[in-house]
């Protein structure tokens, strides 16, 4: 049964996508069985940095999509980063409130340096707030944090809370790369047909 969810996962789900290293692709896997287990974690998870060294349309974001699919049939709802403190904190708060099983912070191009983010990904419950009102409301952090971007800087207090999953298409144009290089050219699709299995 093992060998068997090894080669769907990793020879069928992942195999397209160019892992730069074997921990790249472990905590993929990692990130993909949080949700499944993540009542028996007790305290914060990682935030899972994918990172590309080959730049845009190397399929950050479609990995991230495809960590999600087998705990939620669909793509991620992704969010931009924040501008301030502030708007992080709402952000996060709102994400939060959602009860979300995965927090996605698409295509980051900012230094991810930021307190409230950090103190997020550490906590195991989040008070804030509620926008327009005085009353303070308190949250279960218990989503799989997952950002994407390409050489993601962070500071030293965001770098400890991180792992990084390292995507390098070796070529300039990534998005370039012709279907037959891939053994599932339509990977959505793929995915949500077998997501069962």
């Amino acid at each position: 049964d093992i060998e068997k969810a090894k080669e769907l996962l990793l020879g069928d789900l992942l195999v397209d996508f160019p892992f730069d290293d074997e921990s790249s692709k472990a905590y993929t896997l990692a990130a993909m069985l949080q949700p499944f287990v993540r009542a028996m974690i007790e305290g914060p998870t990682p935030l899972h940095v994918i990172d590309a060294k080959s730049g845009s349309g190397t399929g950050k974001s479609l990995l991230a999509d495809m960590i999600a699919m087998p705990a939620l049939g669909r793509p991620i709802p992704a969010m931009s980063e924040g501008r301030d403190g502030d708007e992080w904190r709402k952000r996060i708060t709102a994400k939060l409130a959602t009860g979300s099983q995965f927090v996605l912070i698409d295509n980051v191009n900012k230094k991810l340096d930021t307190g409230e983010l950090a103190a997020a990904i550490t906590a195991t419950t989040w008070e804030d707030r509620l926008l327009g009102s005085t009353r303070v409301i308190q949250l279960p952090v218990e989503c799989c944090w997952i950002a994407t971007g390409n050489a993601i800087k962070t500071s030293r207090e965001i770098a400890r809370r991180i792992v990084k999953i390292k995507l390098d298409a070796k070529r300039d144009d990534p998005w370039m790369r012709p279907e037959s290089e891939f053994k599932h050219p339509n990977i959505r699709e793929w995915s949500s047909e077998n997501r069962g299995q």
